[in-house]
């Protein structure tokens, strides 16, 4: 009687570590799931944050562009200003450039180093194809004395509505460097908006507008 006792004791005995191991297992799966869970949900909301973000820059963005009163006057906040980007590169034989020529469209100036021609071909977006072009000599401006030369170009943007040509030049100008000689020009292009809005093509001469020097000598 008594050994029948100290077994279903021992037995009792050896029920108990088991029992804490399934508990402990148990509490270990419910942990991992609940980790799991705070995981997914953070993902959730950085998602939902970072969409929300994204769209509310994309509306801001789309209400300064608009420049609507109406619609700029739901933002507490001064409104950032749009950034309109321009590119320009070289290489051995060219060189290339971006540059605004009316509100709806740009002008891709290519420069030929060995020529010292320069070239705008302006897209027209209603259109679209090329439509209108404009060329000027960079090499005679400069005084790059022959062909073969080497340049660096780039455009810039100016207010040319109160010149001697109101509301034909475009807003840009275009700067050509002799990098042998140090000295530059700069054109300016006869842009007509009233043939981008009608689709007609256009052609004509860049204007040379002036020159100049970087090759500076230093006084003592």
């Amino acid at each position: 009687m008594n050994r029948q006792t100290i077994e279903t004791e021992s037995c009792c005995d050896s029920s108990v570590p088991l029992a804490q191991a399934s508990d402990s297992s148990s509490v270990s799966q419910l942990a991992t799931n609940r980790g799991w869970a705070v995981a997914c949900m953070t993902m959730a909301c950085v998602t939902i944050v970072s969409l929300a973000t994204a769209g509310y820059f994309a509306g801001v963005s789309s209400a300064s562009r608009g420049d609507n009163p109406a619609v700029a006057s739901k933002f507490p906040f001064p409104l950032p200003e749009t950034i309109d980007a321009v590119g320009a590169v070289s290489s051995e034989k060219f060189s290339i450039a971006t540059g605004v020529v009316s509100e709806e469209s740009e002008g891709f100036f290519v420069l030929d180093h060995n020529s010292g021609v320069v070239q705008c071909s302006v897209f027209y977006p209603r259109v679209g194809k090329f439509m209108a072009t404009f060329t000027g000599n960079a090499g005679e401006l400069v005084g790059a004395g022959g062909k073969g030369g080497s340049y660096l170009m780039v455009t810039g943007q100016a207010d040319m509505s109160r010149g001697a040509r109101p509301g034909v030049l475009a807003p840009t100008l275009l700067y050509v460097l002799d990098t042998s000689s140090g000295n530059y020009g700069v054109f300016s292009i006869p842009f007509d908006r009233q043939a981008l809005a009608q689709g007609r093509p256009q052609q004509g001469l860049m204007i040379p507008m002036g020159t100049g020097t970087a090759a500076v000598v230093p006084t003592r």
